[in-house]
């Protein structure tokens, strides 16, 4: 849902017990297709179970290949972020989310840095309804299936 600029995305999780159960399913060949086909198969059908099974007997090899294209794609990202991650004073988490650059103390989450919210926005009743109780105190204000959301607030300025 997106208004007058607000955004706000839900996510649910998939079924780890439905999960572990459909990664036990066999391919063509015999293998088990693994947690992370099952998951997606699951995230597919809403975690029917039933039309996972479906989806994943019918998806197979091209849900096979388009993992195996992101994992190339990850390692590739990986590879540069480590090499980019060799000047002195920049550090970054495993998976490159959060970098920390200690000469300028900038501070970047998901590639954006951490500025105040326009106060037309802070100042919105429906800001105030959603993030005050959790910006009064800094620290993670909320979370998704991607991570969290961080809420810091700094002589009355919020950073999220």
């Amino acid at each position: 849902v997106e208004d007058w600029g607000f955004r706000f995305t839900a996510a649910a999780p998939v079924s780890v017990k439905a999960a572990r159960q459909l990664a036990d399913e066999k391919d063509k060949a015999g293998q088990p297709v693994g947690l992370a086909l099952a998951q997606r198969a699951l995230m597919e059908t809403k975690n029917s179970l039933e039309d996972a099974k479906k989806y994943l007997h019918a998806n197979l090899e091209a849900m096979k290949l388009e993992l195996e294209r992101e994992r190339k794609e990850e390692e590739q990202i990986g590879a540069d972020s480590e090499a980019k991650a060799s000047s002195v004073g920049l550090y970054r988490d495993p998976m490159g989310s959060v970098q920390v650059n200690l000469q300028t103390a900038e501070v970047y989450l998901r590639n954006r840095m951490l500025m105040p919210v326009p106060s037309d926005i802070a100042s919105h009743r429906d800001f105030h309804d959603v993030f005050d109780a959790a910006a009064s105190q800094d620290g993670p204000a909320g979370g998704n299936s991607s991570g969290s959301l961080f809420c810091n607030m700094h002589q009355h300025v919020y950073y999220t």
